[in-house]
């Protein structure tokens, strides 16, 4: 109950420290776009994005802790399973906990595999029931966001900071990721 709480704490602090590093962030990417560094600038955006859906993870893991701390009672009554209403919850932060900087969620896990046994936890750490949030396994993804995205989220910045900047016609095709040499974009 305590480690949930912590969790959920520390997930709020993370969220206002990211939210105001992004701001420094876009006003830099606004400065590359206005230097005509539109390299420099897609590569930082990439990160922008990522944070982004870290930041979002980060809010969705933080209800799931709060659900988690509220229900503690109906857990601690449940012997052998998790109960169903909560496993997508308990499974997404079992996911979740190596792929975050949240130390508590890995001490929340090891309740849970000490409450329902190694078999259980491990049928679900690394989502093997299936039960994890779809959105969360996609914005936690490594896959590098593709070109159209990125050139939104530069023409959003440049907009926002009164830059006339168009993205430009020099890609082929749609789905190429937004850093030069992926793909073939560009090879020397």
């Amino acid at each position: 109950k305590v480690k949930s709480k912590m969790a959920s704490q520390r997930m709020k602090a993370h969220v206002s420290k990211m939210e105001n590093q992004l701001v420094k962030t876009k006003r830099a990417i606004a400065q590359l776009i206005a230097e005509d560094k539109i390299q420099s600038a897609r590569i930082k955006v990439e990160g922008v994005l990522r944070e982004e859906n870290l930041i979002r993870v980060y809010e969705w893991l933080q209800m799931m802790c709060d659900l988690i701390h509220q229900r503690v009672k109906q857990i601690e009554v449940s012997k052998k399973e998790c109960p169903e209403d909560l496993l997508e919850s308990i499974c997404t932060l079992l996911y979740c906990a190596k792929r975050v900087d949240i130390p508590e969620l890995t001490e929340v896990g090891g309740q849970f595999k000490a409450k329902w046994g190694e078999k259980w936890f491990n049928a679900n750490i690394e989502n093997k029931s299936g039960r994890v949030s779809k959105q969360i396994i996609e914005k936690l993804s490594p896959q590098p966001p593709k070109r159209a995205i990125v050139d939104k989220k530069m023409k959003e910045i440049a907009t926002k900071y009164d830059l006339d900047w168009e993205p430009g016609d020099d890609v082929n095709e749609e789905d190429m990721p937004a850093i030069v040499g992926h793909r073939n974009e560009y090879t020397v």
